[in-house]
């Protein structure tokens, strides 16, 4: 099993039998049942960072993994699980595999911490399940919505950058995302807003606007809706499981 991320260029995936577009941040973690490779595009260079792992190993780290983690349904697919990781992310994943290279910790260790971070980054990123599978104009319109200063943008904006009409536009979204594309912004805002709780110290309010909220009450009930509780009560639950005691 492995894991990798795309942090420069742009390939194609091999992967089940499809050929698939990689490009700059997206990340995919390949399971034991996935036959799959990789190359570059032609007169292109493609750089990436990838870590394997037993499968005995990764049954034993499950139980590492917070008990809301859908690792079940991860393993069922097809396709295998991806996410699109923006700059920081993909930097800071790219340091923690640096760091595990050059590490004289346990390796064990080291793999463990890695996965941890790289794993959070699947399960707060579950609008981009098909983003593989996708049109490549659909997946760059929701990849952008990974990117902190489009969440201030209305719907109209995606539409128009996605340069299909809103009906299509629509009917795409559910096809390969299962939601329509006001749902994929909403939840790509609470995913920020759920880093924003964690990473600053911000009032809940500011967060609210910071991501795209016109009406905090309206940013309450989509956070409640999406995340099962409300934004001070997950920031209070989720700072105590992360920072370390």
């Amino acid at each position: 099993m492995e894991v990798f991320v795309i942090l420069d260029g742009t390939g194609w995936h091999f992967i089940n039998g499809k050929r698939l577009l990689l490009k700059k941040g997206d990340f995919v973690f390949i399971r034991a049942s996935d036959c799959h490779g990789f190359v570059a595009r032609a007169g292109e260079n493609m750089r990436l960072l990838n870590v394997a792992f037993l499968s005995s190993w990764f049954t034993r780290f499950r139980a590492l993994l917070p008990a809301q983690t859908t690792v079940s349904r991860w393993m069922k697919g097809k396709m295998p699980p991806s996410v699109f990781l923006s700059g920081g992310l993909r930097e800071a994943l790219e340091r923690r595999g640096l760091d595990l290279i050059l590490s004289k910790s346990p390796r064990h260790f080291g793999v463990a911490q890695f996965c941890l971070e790289a794993f959070g980054y699947l399960e707060s990123r579950p609008l981009s399940k098909g983003t593989l599978s996708a049109p490549e104009w659909l997946a760059k319109c929701v990849a952008a919505l990974d990117e902190p200063e489009n969440l201030q943008k209305d719907l109209a904006y995606f539409q128009r950058k996605a340069g299909r009409s809103p009906e299509h536009l629509a009917r795409l979204c559910r096809l390969h995302f299962g939601v329509p594309p006001t749902e994929l912004l909403n939840r790509a805002r609470i995913g920020y807003a759920k880093r924003r709780l964690l990473e600053s110290d911000a009032k809940v309010i500011d967060v609210g606007y910071d991501c795209g909220f016109k009406n905090i009450g309206y940013f309450h009930r989509t956070f409640l809706r999406l995340s099962g509780g409300t934004p001070r009560h997950w920031r209070l639950k989720n700072f105590a499981v992360t920072v370390p005691r």
